[in-house]
């Protein structure tokens, strides 16, 4: 059986049939259709109705300010949103055969991004902030989940990521993560990001930013 197929019938069976047939007929197609723009729709449209088994998403980044002399300056954190093409991905490699991601890697935006769950590394990805030493975005290596959270659910965390901010500094405003490690890279898969729940942060030459993701699931 083929993805196109695959991803069709599993659409039918989590929303029921007379929903499923007044979706095609909205997309312009039969049960069978190919469509890449089609297939995308019904991808999207399972992993709302499935919701992978009521599972709710919670990816949160810890962003920790230090100066020169090693002083917090500030504190905040953001929480994620996964993007349309990030549920499509994840429900194709949980669901499907789909080969998971090597490495997510984490970039940072200038201030007052804004997330839509329709963007895409190409279309809608705020402006991304490259001015920190290391020539890449940082790679994210995530730890096991455990079965941590009451009263039903998991998380995992990544290794702390600290940028040595250039100058001349500036303002940083949230966190994305992404499977490409170039900076300033539109290619991709983007999985989400978000802006930081205290709005914009101004960072100066030389200060060090800890960035800690953790993902939290739970099942409802």
């Amino acid at each position: 059986m083929n993805l196109d197929k695959l991803i069709l019938d599993a659409l039918k069976e989590s929303i029921g049939n007379d929903k499923y047939q007044e979706l095609l007929k909205s997309l312009n197609t039969d049960m069978f259709g190919t469509k890449a723009a089609t297939i995308f729709e019904a991808q999207l449209e399972t992993a709302k109705a499935l919701n992978l088994g009521g599972i709710q998403y919670d990816n949160v980044y810890y962003v920790d300010c230090y100066d020169q002399a090693g002083n917090l300056k500030w504190s905040d954190e953001a929480h994620n949103i996964v993007v349309d093409v990030g549920l499509v991905h994840t429900l194709d490699v949980v669901l499907y055969s789909t080969a998971k991601t090597a490495t997510w890697y984490l970039g940072l935006t200038t201030g007052t991004p804004s997330f839509d769950p329709s963007d895409t590394m190409a279309s809608g990805l705020p402006t991304e902030y490259q001015d920190y030493s290391n020539a890449t975005r940082y790679a994210l290596d995530f730890s096991p989940g455990a079965s941590d959270l009451s009263p039903s659910g998991a998380s995992l965390a990544a290794n702390q990521v600290s940028y040595t901010i250039d100058s001349p500094g500036g303002t940083v405003g949230g966190a994305f993560i992404c499977d490409s490690n170039t900076k300033g890279n539109t290619s991709g898969l983007l999985y989400g990001g978000a802006a930081f729940t205290g709005g914009d942060k101004s960072v100066s030459t030389n200060d060090t930013l800890n960035v800690n993701v953790t993902v939290n699931a739970t099942s409802s």
